[in-house]
């Protein structure tokens, strides 16, 4: 699912979370509106990418708001193509 993060300072060295939001529309002056607010969003945004629904990295999280604005057929699709990515090779001769 196309995202856009946002870095949230933690208390410690490795404390930071990454926080990954739904992006609203083009960046405009170097704001990227989000779904989780109409009036707050991203200033100076990271750029969008291409992100599993399914996050496997320590310290990356969707934010559940965003999550909660995206039709479920749109999520599904994104949670197939994720398990379709990660498929293992089938054996030879299968």
């Amino acid at each position: 699912m196309i995202a856009t993060s946002e870095r949230v300072r933690g208390s410690g060295p490795d404390a930071d979370l990454l926080i990954w939001h739904v992006p609203v529309g083009a960046v405009v002056e170097d704001f990227q509106a989000i779904a989780c607010s109409d009036e707050e969003g991203l200033a100076v945004p990271s750029g969008q990418r291409d992100v599993p629904l399914r996050l496997d990295a320590t310290g990356e999280s969707w934010c559940l708001r965003c999550l909660a604005t995206v039709p479920r057929s749109r999520a599904e699709g994104s949670i197939r193509a994720d398990r379709v990515g990660h498929r293992k090779p089938a054996p030879e001769g299968a």
